[in-house]
C-alpha cells in the first residue's frame, strides 16, 4: 500500500482513485459538509443553527384600534453576519416561507418568518420532530402555545392577551427592561389595558 517515506506515490491504486475523486469532486458544496441528499440530517442542523443562532419571540405594540388596545406578533427568526447568509437561504428554502432582510443595527441578516398559518404549519411541526438541546426548546414550547391563542383569535380578548404575556414573561430572550414593561402591562386591569 506505499511506503511511509512516500505513501501518496507508491500508494495502491484504488486508494490513490479515491483520494483524487474526494479532491475533484464538483458536485454542489453542502453546507457544514452535510449532503443534500440527507433531508434528515439537513433539518438536524437547521435545528442545531437555530439553537445558537435562532429566536422565538412575541412582538406586543400598542394599538389603540384593536379592541385590547394591543397586538401581539409572534415571530421566527435567525440570524448570520452579513454577506454569509448562505445558511439563511437554505433556511428559508427547507421552510418553503419567510424572507431575509438586512439589521443596519448589528451587521447582521435576518431569516425571519413572521406568518402565523406558516409559523403553525412550517415551523412548529420542525421544531416538534427535531428539538433543540438547549433551554431554547422551552421558549419554543412557549411560543407554540402563544401561536396557538393567536391562530384561534384569542388574543383579540383581554383574557387571551393575558395568556400571552404569561408566556411570553418566562422567554429568555427578553431583556430585564422589556420584561418589566410586560409585566406591568400584565397587571393592568381589563379596562385599563383596553386603552
Amino acid at each position: 500500500m506505499g511506503s511511509l517515506t512516500d505513501p501518496v506515490t507508491t500508494a495502491s491504486r484504488t486508494l490513490r482513485d479515491k483520494m483524487a475523486i474526494s479532491v475533484s469532486d464538483t458536485s454542489p458544496p453542502s453546507h457544514a459538509g452535510l449532503s443534500w441528499k440527507d433531508p434528515a440530517a439537513l433539518a438536524e442542523y437547521i435545528s442545531g443553527y437555530t439553537d445558537g443562532e435562532g429566536c422565538f419571540s412575541v412582538s406586543i405594540w400598542r394599538r389603540p384600534r384593536l379592541y385590547v388596545g394591543w397586538e401581539a406578533r409572534p415571530s421566527f427568526s435567525v440570524c448570520q453576519k452579513q454577506g454569509k447568509g448562505n445558511v439563511l437561504k437554505l433556511i428559508r428554502d427547507y421552510f418553503g416561507c419567510g424572507s431575509i432582510r438586512p439589521s443596519s443595527t448589528d451587521g447582521t441578516d435576518h431569516y425571519e418568518t413572521r406568518s402565523v398559518h406558516d409559523l403553525i404549519a412550517k415551523i412548529i411541526p420542525h421544531f416538534e420532530r427535531y428539538p433543540m438541546l438547549s433551554t431554547k426548546q422551552q421558549d419554543f414550547e412557549r411560543f407554540k402555545e402563544i401561536c396557538g391563542i393567536v391562530a384561534t383569535g384569542a388574543h383579540l380578548r383581554v383574557s387571551g392577551l393575558r395568556q400571552i404575556l404569561q408566556h411570553t414573561l418566562l422567554m429568555t430572550y427578553l431583556s430585564p427592561k422589556r420584561k418589566k414593561k410586560l409585566w406591568t402591562l400584565s397587571q393592568l386591569s381589563p379596562k385599563r389595558i383596553k386603552v
